[in-house]
Parts: structure tokens; sequence; C-alpha cells
């Protein structure tokens, strides 16, 4: 057996494999030849490696049970010369439980213990003017479970107001839906009915300013019969369809609210409630206050 040399032609295969399977391709294959070297079992262990990628994704890859979706925020925090919060983004109040207002009281009490030691040598440093700007981790006690170290980028201000002296930029994740309640058993759905259900559930999911579908067009549309449908929706997500669709409408209406500044009646415009009263009436409902309760 001659073992053949390694060249750009005859591991081009090589390389495209690992790019698919890093993108999330696990069908690609390369082609083998008849040569028994090591040519030829490398480019068999790669394909022994993506097919087992592809049947251990299988087994979670059509069911989407945390029921929730994420976009990132970016949040600004100014302080004055003594490390007083004097402003922020909206979206800057998640670092502290939700219920007490931050502007006024001091950056430091947020941070643990670690950054806020880490923090404050960085602060004094700028206040030296040795620095102009920097970037740095921290982390915020309250985001502790979830957040974990975040990356920020801290710069001192050119203004008049002395009570803006520095700002704090960082982006942070923000999750505006709870997890669904799954029954595990699922004894009447069959691999496709799982499937067509996902489908389902993500055109809802994308389409949420869009006009709903009917049960029965959403059961046409995903190859499913109207009742397998709803039964099976519920079985799967916790709630039927036309429940969901109303529940990511207001929850991206919340986080429109939190995070922009447009006007309330264009955000129930825009999700497709037929009026400003049912978008308010059904918002109370959902979130037990007023859309304007949430306004900065």
């Amino acid at each position: 057996m001659t073992e053949r040399t390694l060249s750009l032609k005859n591991t081009k295969h090589i390389f495209e494999m690992i790019n698919q399977v890093a993108s999330g391709n696990f069908n690609y294959e390369i082609p083998l030849d008849e040569e028994r070297d090591l040519l030829n079992t490398l480019r068999h262990q790669l394909n022994l490696m993506a097919q087992e990628l592809r049947e251990n994704f299988k087994h979670f890859a059509y069911v989407n049970p945390h029921l929730s979706y994420k976009f990132i925020t970016h949040s600004t925090i100014i302080l004055d010369q003594e490390g007083i919060i004097a402003a922020c983004t909206p979206s800057s109040k998640t670092i502290s439980d939700g219920h007490h207002e931050i502007i006024g009281t001091k950056f430091l009490k947020y941070l643990t213990k670690k950054s806020k030691k880490d923090f404050q040598g960085h602060f004094n440093t700028i206040k030296r003017k040795k620095k102009e700007k920097l970037s740095f981790r921290i982390q915020f006690k309250h985001q502790l479970q979830s957040s974990g170290l975040m990356d920020c980028y801290v710069k001192p201000l050119q203004t008049i107001r002395k009570e803006c002296y520095l700002s704090i930029s960082f982006f942070q994740n923000g999750i505006y839906s709870n997890s669904a309640k799954i029954d595990n058993e699922r004894p009447s759905l069959s691999r496709w009915d799982t499937i067509s259900l996902q489908e389902a559930y993500d055109y809802l999911l994308y389409h949420v300013g869009e006009p709903k579908l009917s049960d029965t067009e959403l059961a046409e549309k995903f190859k499913l019969s109207t009742n397998r449908l709803k039964h099976g929706f519920k079985q799967l997500f916790g709630m039927s369809p036309f429940m969901f669709y109303n529940k990511i409408r207001l929850e991206e209406a919340k986080a429109r609210i939190e995070n922009t500044h447009q006007p309330l009646k264009l955000i129930a415009s825009d999700l497709n409630f037929k009026s400003y009263t049912q978008f308010s009436a059904a918002f109370k409902k959902y979130f037990g206050q007023n859309p304007s309760d949430y306004l900065q």
C-alpha cells in the first residue's frame, strides 16, 4: 500500500466537509475511492462523524420546548464624577431587580464583589486621565444566573453638565417570553406530526405582525388536520395556536415599548390589533398593567 501525499487537490473535500459541518449541514458526505490509505480513512471517519451528528441532532431538532425568543439590546448608563447613575436607556434597568429606580444610585451596588473592585480601578484610572477609553468585562449581581461576564465599553463624556461624566455601554440578550409546559409523553404524535407542528410554530413566530391564519388554513398549510393541529400544538407548546399568536404579539409589543420610541398606536397597528382599545385591553389582561405604564 502506497500512502498518498496530502495536497490541496485531494484534501479539498475534507476542508469542505469541515466548513459544512461548522455551518450546521450534517448531510454533506465526502466521496470515497478504492484506496486503502490514511487519506481515505480520514474521509471515512469524517463521514461517520457527520452521520452521528445528524442522528443525534434529530432527537432535539424538531421541537422548540423553551418557547422563547431573544434579541440583543444596546444599553447605556451615564455616571457622574462620583459614580452615581445620572441617566440610562430603558433596557439598562435590568441590572437591578426591575422594581427599583436605578437613577440616583451608585453604579457599584449592582456589581458582583470582583467586578466592583475591577470597575473601581478602571474608574480611578480614567479620573486620573491616564486613559481616554477602556473596554473590559463586568458582572451584574442581579444577572448572575443568566448573563455571566459582560463586555462593556467605558468612555469619558465631553459635556458642560458635570453630572454627565462617564458613559458605560454594553450589549445584552433580551428574553421576552416564558417557558411552556411540555407534555413529555406525547403518545399520539408521530415524528412527522411533530415536524409539521414545529414548522407551524416557527411560521407564527416569524410572521408575528401579519394577520393570523385560521386554524383550518394553518393546518392545510402544514399538511395537518385541523384537529391534529389544535390538539398537537397544545400538547407540544402548552397552548392553542391562537393563544400563542396573541402571546407573541403582546411580548413583541412590550419589547418595542421598552426599547424603542414608537407610538403606542403604531405598535398596536403594526402587530395587527384591530384597534388601540383592543390592544390596550389585551395588554393589561396579559401583563397586569397598561401599555403606557411601560413608557419611560
